[in-house]
């Protein structure tokens, strides 16, 4: 997989010349979103919000002490409406058990997010989503890079998903804020809006399923992250044994219930996953080293007075 380009390094990419380039503030947007927000909608007539995308981050970014702004989307989630005996446990399985609660009321959603007209003010959050995302750039020495993973499964390069994930985690743990700022853009999950995502339909299926691969690329070296962070090495054990027995007996029950014997495989994409672990760690380690570096030589008046080994595992500077 070493042709494939992981999504972590093309944000890095951006974030490097832009820094480069003394850009005050920096914002990020997917090609499948777009500057309004879905406040309705009724019997296939979705109903618009205009809204200032650069306008509203940049009114927050700009604050003392804020490092970050982002929200969350209006649209389909990215899990299509489905129930079945055995959700739970692939849920828990793909590391999106904290999507439980929200799964359990499809019935009344549709697994449709609105937005509103009306922004609620904005509130602390270590959650960062990448297509609606604005970094101040005015305090480097307090960002971190972005990191993704990438693993080989079945002849294919899967891009590990969570590169945002990881950023916020990282800088959850500096002196700035991280503002939600409840500026729900719309977000084309199955590009088939206003059209309700059917997990009868072939495409959707797929979309889902490589959705989950992505997921699976990321949760080893999240959970290895957040043990790290948090010290508590006995974590990551335990939550991949969590992980990978959820998948042992949702993955069988969501082929049988999709009929879609690919599902099947997603445990066999675990340890695929889990056996590049090691070698996705030493490529963080390198990123970090390198970051260290590069803000050191961007800003040396203003880093910490630290050696390089202590730099490498300041909580600011990891990703």
């Amino acid at each position: 997989c070493y042709h494939e380009v992981p999504y972590g390094a093309y944000r890095n990419a951006i974030l490097f010349e832009a820094l480069l380039k003394g850009v005050d503030y920096l914002l990020f947007f997917d090609s499948d979103v777009k500057p309004s927000v879905l406040t309705d909608l009724k019997d296939g007539q979705p109903f618009w919000q205009e809204v200032d995308f650069v306008g509203t981050h940049l009114t927050y970014l700009t604050r003392p002490n804020v490092l970050a702004t982002t929200s969350d989307y209006s649209g389909y989630y990215i899990i299509p409406p489905i129930a079945f005996d055995g959700l739970r446990e692939l849920l828990i399985g793909l590391g999106k058990g904290h999507s439980l609660g929200y799964m359990a009321e499809w019935d009344i959603h549709g697994c449709l997010k609105l937005g509103s007209q009306t922004p609620a003010p904005p509130v602390p959050t270590e959650k960062l989503l990448g297509g609606n995302l604005g970094l101040d750039l005015n305090q480097p020495w307090n960002l971190a890079p972005f990191f993704s993973t990438v693993y080989e499964f079945e002849n294919h390069c899967v891009m590990g998903r969570g590169e945002d994930t990881l950023l916020g985690q990282a800088l959850a743990r500096n002196g700035g804020q991280l503002l939600d700022v409840d500026l729900r853009i719309f977000h084309d999950t199955y590009i088939d809006f206003p059209g309700k995502p059917d997990i009868l339909k072939k495409d959707v299926r797929d979309r889902f399923y490589w959705a989950c691969l992505g997921w699976i690329g990321r949760n080893p070296f999240l959970t290895w992250f957040r043990a790290k962070m948090s010290q508590k090495k006995d974590h990551f054990e335990e939550e991949m044994k969590r992980q990978a027995g959820g998948l042992s007996v949702g993955a069988a029950k969501a082929a049988s219930f999709f009929e879609d014997p690919q599902f099947e495989k997603l445990p066999a994409a675990m340890e695929a996953s889990m056996s590049v672990l090691p070698e996705s760690i030493a490529r963080y380690r390198r990123l970090v080293d390198g970051w260290v570096k590069f803000i050191s030589i961007l800003t040396p008046d203003k880093l910490p007075d630290e050696t390089d080994d202590e730099l490498i595992d300041r909580p600011s500077l990891a990703a």
